[in-house]
């Protein structure tokens, strides 16, 4: 007998919910973005859901975030349970979810879950409150998730262990991540890395992200960048796929990097240090470019700027330019220099009107 519970006065002489096969009942609920309404609501309206809700595709739309709480800009390690935590745990997949805020609420329930998840966001806040670096349940997410993860951003250091519950690092899940689509790492510079283990996947790869980050006060070391080969093994492992590509630190890329990155015919938008200005023929489909500067002196800084307009004049693909004017040594450069530059776009604007020219100096 069809439950009354699937049959809501008002349908009569339309087709009832009992009516629908599973399948087409799946595709409705997935419509339903709302995971609390998925989790609590939907139960009481339909009882065959507490069957079809074991289904990965009923929470294909499903997006979870825990925000982070701060108190005198310290982020705070939470425990109250939320509704968040309870979908994490009871889902079977979810369309993103976003780690903002450490919560112990959410690391019982990752610990717990079998959920996979399209795409996975592990933001500052999360991962300095964590004494161990990425905990072992955010790895295991990715782990279960490398048949489907299509979105990843991780921070990466380099003293704490970056291991999932079964000793696997970080880096190796990664590169077992079959589809994986776009790719944001920021990593210390000393952070362990065999060259050659990413060089063989990210073959879908369409858009990368890798900064260096500074995980202490300390000046460690004069170098402030991402390991060489692993952002050379990135380039190499994605270069047919490739379309965007930001790598933002100070430092010129190494030879082997821009090789590598040279190889990236379908590069679409870069943003990297002022040394790849001489490579632009080497990308035909380039139109956006996002180039930092690092001028030694105020005095240089028009230069620095005409030269680089100069660089990418004769680029017929270009239609957006960011100059980035790295300011450090003086916080009035960029206002005793600014006049100067702005004359320098404006004489570019002349020759190539179609490309919109930003300028922006930072400290």
């Amino acid at each position: 007998m069809p439950d009354s519970q699937d049959n809501a006065p008002g349908l009569e002489g339309r087709c009832p919910i009992a009516a629908l096969p599973d399948e087409l009942l799946v595709d409705v609920f997935s419509r339903v973005a709302d995971g609390g309404a998925l989790l609590d609501t939907l139960p009481l309206l339909c009882k065959r859901w507490r069957r079809l809700c074991r289904d990965s595709k009923a929470w294909r739309d499903v997006e979870v975030r825990f925000e982070a709480r701060y108190e005198h800009g310290v982020p705070v390690v939470t425990s109250e349970p939320t509704v968040a935590a309870r979908i994490v745990l009871h889902a079977p997949s979810l369309r993103s979810l976003d780690l903002e805020g450490p919560d112990r609420a959410v690391l019982l329930a990752l610990r717990r879950s079998k959920a996979v998840v399209r795409r996975l966001c592990v933001k500052t806040a999360f991962w300095k409150a964590g004494d161990d670096g990425l905990c072992p349940e955010v790895l295991d997410v990715l782990w279960r998730s490398r048949h489907c993860a299509r979105r990843v951003q991780l921070w990466l250091d380099d003293e704490r262990a970056q291991r999932d519950s079964q000793g696997r690092p970080a880096l190796d899940i990664l590169g077992d991540l079959e589809h994986l689509e776009e790719l944001r790492l920021e990593v210390a510079e000393r952070l362990p890395y065999t060259a050659g283990k990413l060089a063989a996947g990210m073959q879908r790869l369409r858009e990368v992200f890798v900064s260096h980050v500074r995980f202490t006060d300390a000046y460690s070391s004069d170098r402030f960048a991402p390991p060489e080969a692993l952002v050379e093994d990135l380039l190499r492992g994605a270069a047919a796929s490739l379309r965007s590509a930001s790598l933002y630190w100070n430092e010129p890329l190494g030879e082997a990097q821009r090789a590598a990155l040279q190889q990236c015919a379908a590069l679409e938008s870069l943003m990297a240090h002022q040394a790849v200005l001489p490579a632009l023929r080497h990308w035909p489909r380039l139109h956006t470019l996002n180039v930092q500067l690092y001028p030694a002196g105020v005095e240089q800084v028009g230069g620095c700027v005409r030269d680089a307009l100069r660089q990418c004049e004769p680029h017929a693909p270009l239609r957006h330019v960011t100059l980035g004017v790295n300011c450090y040594i003086d916080d009035d450069m960029w206002e005793e220099s600014s006049d100067e530059c702005q004359g320098h776009v404006e004489a570019f604007g002349k020759l190539r009107p179609e490309v919109k020219v930003e300028l922006d100096g930072w400290y």
